[in-house]
């Protein structure tokens, strides 16, 4: 049932707001789909805390494909 739901939320090219309780079983089955490469996250952007603005400017004017990651530290 998970699986049907991630699938049919995140196939459209459309993005979604998704709001859901946190449930163990679902989180487990969402790290398996990681660990077997098949969940991927592509990561448009990383900006600095420090460039901060320039990431929300980024993020709105800019039609992103994929996260926008703001990094807190230096690691």
């Amino acid at each position: 049932m998970f699986w049907s739901i991630l699938k049919s939320n995140f196939t459209s090219r459309s993005s979604k707001f998704v709001a859901v309780r946190p449930n163990i079983t679902a989180l487990r089955d969402v790290c398996h789909l990681i660990e077997e490469g098949k969940l991927k996250t592509k990561i448009d952007k990383i900006f600095n805390i420090s460039e901060i603005i320039q990431a929300h400017k980024y993020r709105e004017l800019s039609r992103t494909c994929g996260k926008v990651i703001i990094q807190i530290n230096d690691k």
